[in-house]
Order: C-alpha cells, then structure tokens, then sequence
C-alpha cells in the first residue's frame, strides 16, 4: 500500500474511534481508488487499523476463500477487480450514469466477497443479497458484511422484493452452475425486480471452458459438450447424482441475445478471469 493510501486510511481510523456508524466512514474511504479499496478489505483484520478492523467485516480464511471461489488472496483479488471494473464501465456505457448511491443486488453472494466491495460506491441501505445456501448466510452472519441478506429458493420463481427496485443486480458465477431451467427462470425473476432503465451483470463460461476442464480433470466429455453448446446455446452438465439445479454450464452470447425479456448490452472478457465472460443486460421495454 503506497503512503497516500495509508494517509487516506490512517483519517478514516481516526474517524472511527469516534463512531460506530459504517456509512459516516465510507466518504474516507471512498478517496482510495478502487483497487486500493480492496486491497484494504480484504486484509482485514489489521492490527495497524484496530478502530477499523472493529467496526468493518473481517476477510474471510482462506479455506472459506477457496471453498467458495476456488481462489484466495492476490489471485482473488486480482479477479475481484476485473469483474467490477467491468461491472462500473458498462454500467456507465449504458445508462450515462456512475455507480454511485445505486440500489444494488448482490445474486449468490457466497461469503460476502463483493458485499465487501460495494460500499465503495454506495451506502449500505442500499446493498442487497440473496442465496439459496446456509453456509453463505451463516459465514456472513459470522463476519457481520454488509447488507440485507434474503435467503432464496434454489430454482426461484421470484424475488423477495418489489418490483423495480434496483438499479444494478449482478450474478458473479452463478450461471455458470444453473440448469437451463433455473436459468431462465432466474432471468424471469429478475427482470421483476431491476428497474427499466437498470443494468443485470452476469457471468458466463465459453464453450472453450469445456476443453480446459477435460485437460485438467483428464476426462473426456468436452466433445458432446462443446456440441450441444453450439447447436442449443447453452450446456449442462450434472455434478454429482444428489444436486438436482446444480452443475457446470456453458452460455453464448447469441442464446442472451434471444432471451424473451433482456436486451443485450454488452460484454467484456479479460487474460484475468479467462472463464468468466461478463454480460450486460436491460429490461427490453
């Protein structure tokens, strides 16, 4: 950390010996840049910042990490940043407005990894999620991360908000794991809850994700895979006999630009986070 951004955190340390209210520390720490932002919520606790490291969410172990993500520390971070530097350009493209104070749904939170990352741009009454899993809910209720949590249904029919609440909702892989089903009626429940002029971010495995599996795991269904992704446009496949919604899957961008409610804005793929393509959609009016 450069010697500016310990400055600009050593203020908001101060600023919070005398506070337990996280948003009145947030115009502080929304001087770092972005990355620099991160950088410090994710080395939370930090025994340099005492003050801080009582009143913000610790960062999750790395075992919770790597259970989750299947990543941890710089490579984590690294891709943390890539996703919502994607998310804010896109956003801004589309709607000709920044991130700032948005209404925002964080789908699958997991354990809180960009609940972390959102009060950056706007207050925490503002920030949302939701996940079918009790491990999610139970490891942010233990870190105490920022938001209201909802626990959903696994294949959910709708959402447990009114409609057009949210400004930005944002689904980091997430389908990269639903059936076609729950996919779609995903898209329907959440095309309830954005508003009109709102943005849905997701991500998406490409088709080449299936040969990249067969080469590490020494397998051989990439071929049938790759087949069905290119002739349907989505592809599935189970893991495990005992999960009935959950597995690894395939999306094209031509399959979301036929999607009945959405309108295909734009994507955005970066060396950091090969497998995970980023998706812009709007309510089709």
């Amino acid at each position: 950390m450069l010697q500016h951004a310990r400055d600009v955190i050593q203020k908001a340390e101060t600023a919070a010996s005398g506070t337990s209210e996280i948003n009145a520390l947030l115009p502080h720490l929304r001087k770092l840049s972005l990355d620099e932002y991160i950088a410090f919520m994710f080395s939370l606790p930090n025994p340099a910042y005492p003050n801080l490291s009582k009143l913000l969410p610790p960062m999750a172990s790395e075992a919770v990490q790597m259970m989750f993500t299947g990543q941890k520390n710089e490579d984590l971070r690294v891709r943390t940043i890539a996703f919502i530097r994607a998310v804010e350009r896109m956003y801004f493209s589309s709607t000709n407005r920044s991130m700032a104070g948005t209404t925002t749904l964080d789908i699958g939170f997991g354990y809180g990894r960009f609940l972390r990352v959102m009060p950056w741009f706007t207050d925490i009454q503002n920030m949302y999620g939701i996940d079918p899993w009790d491990g999610a809910h139970n490891e942010c209720a233990k870190t105490k991360v920022f938001g209201t949590l909802v626990r959903s249904d696994q294949r959910p029919e709708q959402l447990a908000f009114d409609e057009n609440k949210f400004d930005l909702a944002f689904a980091y892989s997430v389908f990269t794991h639903l059936t076609e089903s729950t996919a779609q009626a995903m898209f329907e429940a959440v095309r309830r809850v954005v508003k009109p002029e709102g943005v849905f971010f997701l991500t998406v495995r490409p088709e080449e994700y299936w040969q990249m599996r067969d080469d590490l795991r020494h397998t051989k269904s990439a071929k049938g895979l790759i087949e069905q992704h290119r002739s349907k446009g989505f592809a599935f496949e189970q893991e495990g006999p005992h999960v009935e919604h959950y597995g690894n899957a395939s999306i094209s961008l031509d399959y979301l630009k036929r999607l009945e409610n959405w309108d295909f804005i734009a994507y955005d793929w970066t060396y950091h986070d090969p497998w995970q393509m980023v998706v812009a959609l709007k309510p089709r009016k």
